[in-house]
């Protein structure tokens, strides 16, 4: 038996977090269910408020230590609007005795974002990378599970990553981002559902509602579309009268993905056990 599913002809939920229901009750022996060819639009935001959106950065005037989570606008970037974003996140409030005291550039070599500086001698600026973050270096405690950072789009994922001197440059400093920034928010997605039996599969936070990893390799705003490629890619089901169903689209963190008001759909393939 095959079920074609789109989360538009759902009977409840969201596009990204619903139920879906066929007509009449279906005896389903003891099966496996393969998700066969999936289409999901690559509409996701680089950058998603509340979810990644936050930089942790330090800013030391004098003697003095300011601690500031700063918040970069949502949206889709590449690496030339991601600096102006940046830049504008980073002074708004900036402590630093200088009108735009910040100046953020991609440097399309080395696909890195650079920050210069140009403040008072003697003054310092640092970014908390992503590890910094996790392993307690923040001023106050954090929640590791829920940073909410920016960092894997911007390229800051080690430690604290500090503005130095540039002698050819009077008194600017200078920070250079030690990782490629990301700007592509999935590289792949998971299709969580009550549909398989408990235990015929794991994600990689140790769920056990798992039942297809889907590939984003498209890009922004195209269709991504991923084949099963192998039999071995499926889930157990139980012998069951079937109607209902529950379906949810997630990152590899188990939080439930934004559409931005776009639809997914994918078909279900069921082969009973012999």
């Amino acid at each position: 038996m095959k079920i074609y599913v789109d989360s538009r002809h759902r009977v409840s939920g969201t596009n990204e977090d619903f139920v879906w229901q066929i007509p009449e009750t279906v005896d389903i022996p003891d099966s496996w269910c393969y998700i066969d060819c999936v289409l999901i639009p690559n509409v996701f935001y680089s950058i998603r408020q509340g979810y990644n959106s936050k930089l942790y950065l330090k800013e030391r005037v004098g003697s003095t230590d300011y601690f500031r989570v700063i918040q970069i606008e949502p949206g889709q970037y590449n690496g030339i609007t991601l600096a102006t974003a940046v830049t504008a996140a980073m002074n708004a409030g900036s402590n630093l005795a200088v009108t735009g005291a910040y100046s953020v550039t991609y440097d399309v070599t080395t696909s890195k974002l650079n920050i210069a500086s140009a403040t008072t001698a003697g003054n310092q600026f640092t970014i908390f990378g992503e590890i910094a973050l996790k392993s307690g270096q923040w001023n106050t405690p954090i929640d590791a599970v829920n940073i909410a950072s920016a960092n894997k789009v911007c390229g800051f994922n080690e430690g604290q990553l500090v503005g130095t001197a540039n002698p050819t440059v009077g008194s600017q400093i200078v920070l250079v981002g030690d990782s490629v920034i990301d700007v592509q928010r999935h590289h792949c997605c998971y299709i969580h559902s009550d549909l398989g039996e408990p235990g015929s599969s794991w994600g990689c936070r140790g769920e056990s509602d798992v039942i297809r990893r889907v590939v984003i390799d498209s890009a922004q705003n195209s269709l991504s579309i991923d084949r099963h490629s192998t039999s071995w890619d499926a889930v157990e089901v139980g012998n069951k009268a079937l109607r209902s169903m529950s379906f949810r689209l997630c990152d590899d963190n188990g939080v439930t993905v934004d559409l931005r008001g776009h639809h997914w759909s994918f078909s279900l393939v069921f082969h009973e056990k012999l």
